[in-house]
């Protein structure tokens, strides 16, 4: 049966001693999301239709994260991203921490954000959002699509949680499939996308709730007859230093 283990910000236990041997047969996937970015801390959407760049701040937990991932993962095989330089700008940080295993690096567009359609530019939370009404729609849609993946947020670019989904695990297919010789595997991607793939993976439900920090560090490993077991779920020790270490938004 797919457990999840589940660490958070109060965690005193470092992520290498969280990680038990990889089992024989079995693959490893470090699934990360991106650094943060203005847009994050204003709570503006951007989804996979909106592009900006990590913040100062983003920035340098970036490169504690890669530090992290050196001294916790024996090596890494290949490092993929996004196509968004949010995304890829880390993947890059963390390929160069690890350049004396010479990974591959990938760039993938089946990573990118969610699109979320209408809402994609616009504040609905946090100090930029001045609009009660536009919060409560966009609250309300996101009920609405955790009852049902199959309906996307609204505008011609909207993905649903199904789409997104499929899109996730073939491109996890993909990259399995390509290096059938590699077990360590590093992906930077996004936090509502991150939140769909792990859901999908360990068989949650929508009433379940995964948290993405940014820079937060999931491990999920697969073994021979694909089944998904994780590890660790938003390991975010690495930005504790900093009390503004995540916001809730992609």
């Amino acid at each position: 049966m797919t457990t999840t283990t589940t660490a958070t910000t109060s965690s005193t236990t470092e992520l290498g001693h969280r990680l038990p041997v990889l089992a024989e047969g079995s693959r490893r996937i470090v699934l990360v999301r991106h650094g943060e970015t203005d847009w994050n801390a204003r709570g503006w959407v951007r989804g996979g239709g909106r592009d900006d760049d990590a913040s100062e701040g983003g920035r340098i937990r970036a490169h504690a994260l890669a530090r992290e991932l050196h001294r916790s993962l024996p090596h890494l095989d290949v490092v993929a991203s996004s196509h968004l330089s949010r995304s890829s700008a880390v993947a890059d940080i963390v390929s160069r921490e690890f350049r004396e295993d010479h990974p591959v690096r990938i760039v993938n567009h089946r990573f990118g954000e969610m699109r979320f359609g209408d809402f994609e530019g616009l504040a609905v939370t946090g100090p930029g959002c001045a609009d009660d009404e536009l919060r409560e729609r966009y609250r309300s849609f996101e009920t609405i699509m955790h009852a049902n993946k199959d309906v996307p947020w609204p505008g011609i670019a909207g993905e649903s949680v199904r789409q997104v989904e499929d899109r996730a695990r073939a491109g996890i297919s993909q990259i399995l499939r390509g290096f059938p010789d590699c077990d360590h595997f590093c992906i930077v991607a996004h936090g509502r996308f991150n939140k769909v793939l792990l859901m999908s993976l360990l068989g949650l439900t929508g009433k379940d709730s995964i948290q993405q920090g940014n820079t937060g560090i999931n491990v999920v490993d697969v073994d021979r007859q694909g089944e998904w077991k994780a590890h660790v779920i938003n390991y975010l020790q690495h930005t504790e230093r900093d009390a503004k270490t995540t916001t809730s938004f992609e």
